[in-house]
């Protein structure tokens, strides 16, 4: 059987390639040893498309994991005898038997490895003419080289290792891909170079680890990182990576439940950093990652470039330390027309060895139905911190037992800055030097419940609508409207825990002060819009509770 080279023109319809190169028919005696019908059908699909018994030379795909095929073949000649055969491993096993007129039979296919089918066609005459396919079931080798070939081979590519491919250099995408590694692929730069460069491509990374990047070659040595192009991960972890895990420039990040943990950076952004960039990233952690400024997340630009922009939905960003900056846990650096919006996720125990223990407002952050908790800073603003032309909307969401050595142990505004809190609960916070609430910005602070030490606002009773007692000679400007303040902390509510909902809140227990005290005219979000909903999602009466939590009937 001679085999022929072949230009691809159908289009794949699935993930692992497969080789179709035909003989061609021989016709030398007799008889017509052509198929007049000829089919690869997997899963009810057709993977020879348009066959053409003149121009033999195709290209298909296999989907992952395919067990069987059926062929359908018909020869020309009606009377001919039609084996097909297949050959694996060089063992030949015949599943036709020199049907006349051709038919369907079963075949099975082995997985990873090259199953040869062959089709010949036997006239009365008693020539032949073969037709052959080279079927490739499981995906690219588990080798630095095999990801490199499927790399450059672009379109899906389905990895099944159960050994970590270490890598002996940065590997540079700049062309579509989707890469899949079902779980169990490892990548890692063996803690010498980086992993993945992206450049102006889209690209998707699933079910993967990347780790044991270095910043060698890269002066942005993050194991991946983006310029110019799209990259989502799915499904995979990021980890142990020194400089960094992900970081971009000009570029799109979708991160969707994934993990980002362990990896350490001398800059900042040791888990996501951002230059110019957009980031959504949803159902996911990030977690005990180090760097000097902006451990965790970091969203910022390059001098005069663009701002970025960061979405952050259902996510768990805890545990990550700075060593010798502010913003341990998400940071928008000051100053900015960097933005970031936060939604039903948890920003927990992070520690800033200067300020802004959980989150830095620079820029404008809209924080809702999140959690604050448990952060820390060695100067100001434990759990969330302005910086200078900083903008916060604090919406339906719960700051609770964060620390700050300075002041501000819940939240602390720098004068230019500015904050407008609405039904959210503040409680346990603390400050060794001050209180935890500080502002020496402007403060709009609404429907709202504020337990334990308030001392800026004065030593008052629980107030209802509005908040009166204010000292004369504050550095800041205050509007409390429709608030409940409690300088007592005995105001009925339960622990931080789970009540329903994406994140922990505190729950009004029976008798509370704070329940049904907010008038329907003023419970609104930041823009005067009704608010529907507590943090948890559910329904708010038409007199709101204050706070975050809104007690069910």
């Amino acid at each position: 059987m001679r085999r022929v080279a072949f230009s691809p023109y159908l289009l794949a319809v699935a993930l692992t390639p497969v080789f179709l190169q035909t003989g061609t028919p021989l016709s030398c005696v007799s008889g017509d040893t052509t198929l007049m019908e000829f089919a690869l059908i997997v899963d009810g699909e057709d993977q020879i498309g348009d066959f053409d018994s003149g121009q033999p030379n195709y290209a298909v795909s296999l989907p992952w994991g395919s067990a069987e095929a059926l062929v359908h073949a018909i020869p020309t000649d009606p009377q001919a005898r039609v084996f097909v055969d297949v050959v694996r491993d060089d063992e030949r096993v015949r599943y036709q038997d020199g049907a006349v007129g051709g038919g369907d039979i079963t075949v099975p296919l082995a997985q990873g490895s090259t199953n040869t089918l062959e089709v010949r066609v036997i006239p009365p005459g008693a020539a032949y003419g073969v037709y052959g396919v080279d079927i490739q079931v499981g995906g690219p080798a588990c080798t630095e080289q095999g990801l490199r070939d499927a790399i450059a081979a672009g379109g899906t590519q389905v990895f099944d290792c159960d050994t970590p491919i270490v890598t002996s250099s940065l590997i540079s995408i700049s062309n579509d891909v989707k890469l899949d590694g079902q779980g169990t692929l490892v990548v890692s730069g063996d803690n010498d170079h980086s992993v993945f460069r992206v450049s102006y491509a889209t690209v998707e990374l699933r079910g993967m680890t990347i780790t044991e990047g270095a910043p060698y070659p890269l002066a942005q040595g993050t194991a991946v990182f983006v310029y110019g192009g799209d990259l989502t991960l799915v499904d995979s972890t990021l980890s142990d990576n020194y400089r960094g895990a992900m970081g971009s420039n000009s570029a799109t990040l979708t991160v969707w439940n994934s993990v980002i943990t362990r990896n350490t950076d001398a800059y900042g952004g040791g888990g996501i950093a951002l230059y110019g960039s957009s980031l959504t990233i949803s159902d996911s952690i990030v977690s005990d990652n180090t760097s000097e400024w902006y451990a965790g997340i970091g969203i910022g630009n390059e001098p005069d470039g663009p701002p970025s922009t960061a979405t952050i939905i259902r996510t768990l960003v805890t545990g990550n330390e700075t060593t010798v900056g502010g913003a341990a846990g998400i940071g928008v650096p000051s100053d900015t027309d960097n933005s970031a919006t936060i939604i039903d996720s948890t920003i927990s125990y992070n520690r800033s060895v200067q300020s802004d223990g959980g989150i830095r407002v620079g820029g404008e952050v809209t924080v809702v139905g999140s959690t604050i908790v448990g952060n820390e800073a060695a100067f100001n603003s434990g759990g969330l911190g302005t910086g200078l032309h900083g903008t916060l909307y604090l919406i339906n969401s719960t700051v609770s037992a964060n620390h700050a050595a300075g002041s501000g142990g819940g939240l602390g505004l720098v004068p230019g800055s500015s904050a407008f809190v609405v039904n959210t609960t503040f409680t346990d916070n603390t400050a060794s030097g001050g209180t935890q609430l500080s502002s020496f910005g402007t403060l709009d602070i609404a429907s709202s419940l504020v337990v334990g030490d308030c001392s800026f606002l004065g030593p008052v009773p629980v107030v209802t609508n509005t908040v009166e007692g204010i000292p004369t000679g504050n550095p800041f400007v205050s509007t409390c409207l429709g608030s409940v303040v409690a300088w007592d902390t005995d105001v009925g509510l339960g622990p931080l825990q789970d009540n329903g909902g994406p994140s922990e809140t505190h729950a009004l227990l029976a008798g509370s002060v704070a329940i049904d005290v907010i008038p329907e005219a003023e419970c609104v979000d930041a823009d005067g819009e009704p608010l529907s909903t507590d943090q948890r999602g559910f329904q708010r009466d038409t007199m709101c509770d204050a706070g975050a939590f809104e007690v069910q009937p």
